[in-house]
């Protein structure tokens, strides 16, 4: 088991708390994940302080993923917010070229 019997929520959620890069955030996950899955199937997960641990292992992992659904979101409307340069015809992109070339010699 990774995580000892004696531990308690405090520690398991202070463990990582705040904001994070997407990276960080998923091996975040990964990590409580995998000691959400050790303790479910494990005997002292069935304790009352086994269950305790599991509770506050499934809030962080809640908590995780609301970040990491947070960060995507943001990126998501920074997209949309970018703006866009209107289609330049092939005509003109060669022009613009010669342009600047007769600027540049001028």
């Amino acid at each position: 088991m990774s995580i000892a019997l004696g531990a308690t929520s405090a520690n398991l959620v202070s463990a990582s708390s705040g904001g994070g890069s997407a990276v960080a955030l998923q091996a975040q996950l990964d990590r409580c994940n995998k000691q959400l899955s050790d303790w479910v199937n494990c005997a002292s997960g069935k304790t009352p302080e086994g269950k305790q641990v599991v509770a506050a292992l499934q809030e962080k992992i809640s908590s995780i993923k609301q970040q990491i659904q947070q960060q995507s979101d943001g990126a998501n409307r920074r997209d949309a917010s970018a703006p866009v340069s209107p289609p330049v015809s092939p005509a003109l992109a060669s022009i613009g070229s010669i342009g600047t070339l007769l600027n540049t010699v001028a």
